[in-house]
């Protein structure tokens, strides 16, 4: 019988040989030589996706394997491969919610679909934010694509959470990201984000997966996208957790983008 991973290599490179032919009929988007490498990436990409779906890796692991995995391919690569300067140019925030954009893979029309990973894009103008929010059973991968955002996590305190409609949290990350660097969270690690944009477009790429069957017991439910929204500037405590407040969406965006 075809393991899993041979059946998921085989798959990749029929369609990296798919992807090959396709990328003749959009000439002059890309170099011939940088083509190998977007199909690499998109392949090592399925592959550590694999990974973390058949418990072979744990999230942590995941986020290590895909800050990783953008050193390995030029920005300027995967900018072009995807166009993102078309899809930003198409996108024109009206509020400072922002947009979201659907990215497709050109010659990859079924990645992420079988191993269930989004990708699309967070386009936002100056002083938009991606308001804070916790998450859980899932990871995600965010790449800075055009501008700057004043990116705050956090890191969820599980062993403190109970039912009382606050989240305990514990400061991580406060630090201006720029186009090129990329920001992960899981269950573990930076689980709560807040992303502020810095610049008169900002942009992120995100890979989300979510509901990889965590045996955790949560405190708390979430949206149907496996959100909670909350208010990370809510009092600090002696021991320098937060209780963050957990808000409705219409309440925080009302309060973190108004």
């Amino acid at each position: 019988m075809q393991s899993r991973r041979s059946f998921l290599k085989m798959n990749v490179q029929l369609l990296a040989q798919g992807y090959l032919c396709y990328a003749g009929l959009r000439a002059g988007a890309f170099s011939t030589k940088d083509r190998p490498l977007f199909a690499a990436w998109v392949e090592e990409l399925e592959q550590i996706t694999a990974d973390l779906r058949g418990g072979k890796t744990v999230p942590l692991e995941w986020q290590r394997a895909m800050e990783g995995l953008y050193q390995k391919v030029p920005f300027e690569v995967l900018s072009q491969a995807l166009d993102f300067d078309a899809l930003l140019k198409a996108s024109q925030p009206e509020t400072l919610l922002g947009n979201i954009v659907k990215v497709n893979f050109p010659g990859f029309p079924q990645a992420g679909k079988h191993l269930g990973y989004g990708h699309k894009m967070f386009v936002m103008k100056r002083g938009g934010a991606i308001i804070p929010h916790a998450h859980y059973d899932m990871v995600s991968a965010h790449l800075v694509i055009r501008g700057a955002f004043r990116v705050r996590t956090y890191h969820r305190r599980f062993d403190l959470e109970e039912g009382s409609g606050f989240i305990p949290l514990e400061p991580a990350t406060d630090r201006i990201f720029k186009t090129g660097e990329v920001l992960t969270m899981s269950d573990d690690a930076h689980n709560v984000h807040w992303l502020v944009a810095q610049t008169n477009q900002a942009a992120t790429f995100d890979i989300p997966i979510a509901n990889l069957g965590s045996e955790r017991r949560y405190a708390h439910e979430a949206n149907s996208y496996s959100m909670i929204f909350l208010d990370p500037l809510s009092e600090k405590g002696g021991d320098g957790v937060i209780r963050a407040k957990i808000l409705t969406f219409e309440d925080a965006a009302a309060r973190f983008a108004p």
